[in-house]
């Protein structure tokens, strides 16, 4: 099982143009922000102190959910070549069990999502630093990696179960191009959570993706909102997200996400085991 981790990594590293196309979401979203939506949203909040922090904390937050699901997705495109090209039946055959294989792919996505988020984190630390003195303390940091551990697991769950029902490599591009433009809109990135439509909150409060960019924004935020307008606020950037007129605190939304988590892992073992059967 480890040397097929090892080969899912290899390939996915060793392909630089898929690999930077699994991050296309996050990077749309990022030369939004930059160039059109910052400037906006700023002469907007002119009389908010730390506008451009608070702002840059929240796009933060938004673009690395991104570049989870994004990165996740692209990765499990080598299932999906494996399967299409019968590689995955010679697999099969081999002492490697049907469990082990399928938990290979699994390590494999986790490892790269997660990657490709630090690389991310990175970036996006030292440019908002230079540009705006955006600083994450150690403490954030430590908060980010964890949020980001339970984050890269729902995605690579649900994504894995995406992947389950994708016949050849063409349907995946094709869905790999829709999540890529879209999972900016299904957590409120592009735009904040606040200028949706009911249905379009609504929406945004089905994904479990949603409540990891909240974690992440209440972290990286961390109360930098004035007092008189922070509920307000923290409502209309989705950095608390409200369900039945109750704001969920960050424990609140990280148990949620578990849980979605748990279930979606739940279905994806109930599918392979399906799959399975039929050979």
């Amino acid at each position: 099982m480890n040397a097929l981790i090892k080969r899912n990594l290899k390939l996915y590293f060793r392909n630089r143009v898929g690999a930077v196309m699994s991050l296309l979401g996050a990077l749309i979203a990022f030369f939004i922000y930059i160039g059109f939506l910052k400037e906006n949203l700023v002469q907007q909040w002119n009389d908010i102190s730390h506008a451009k922090r608070i702002l840059d904390a929240w796009m933060m937050g938004g673009i690395l959910t991104i570049a989870q699901v994004t990165t996740a997705f692209g990765a499990l495109g080598q299932l999906v070549n494996d399967r299409e090209s019968n590689r995955y039946r010679d697999f099969e055959i081999t002492s490697v069990s049907q469990s082990k294989l399928a938990l290979s792919y699994f390590i494999s996505t986790f490892l790269i999502s997660f990657i490709m988020q630090i690389v991310a984190l990175i970036v996006m630390a030292v440019y908002f630093q230079l540009t705006d003195s955006l600083t994450i303390s150690f403490r954030q940091g430590i908060w980010l990696l964890l949020i980001a551990v339970l984050g890269t697991l729902v995605a690579t769950v649900f994504c894995q179960i995406i992947v389950e029902f994708i016949p050849s490599h063409i349907v995946f591009n094709r869905i790999s191009a829709i999540i890529g433009t879209g999972i900016g809109f299904a957590i409120a990135t592009y735009m904040p959570l606040g200028t949706l439509p009911k249905f379009g909150r609504h929406l945004v409060k089905v994904f479990p993706s949603s409540y990891i960019a909240s974690s992440m924004r209440n972290i990286l935020i961390d109360n930098q909102i004035p007092q008189n307008i922070r509920s307000m606020l923290n409502e209309y950037l989705g950095v608390k997200m409200v369900i039945s007129q109750h704001s969920l605190s960050l424990l609140q939304n990280l148990t949620l996400v578990a849980v979605m988590t748990f279930i979606g892992l739940s279905l994806l073992i109930f599918i392979n085991k399906l799959k399975y059967k039929q050979y």
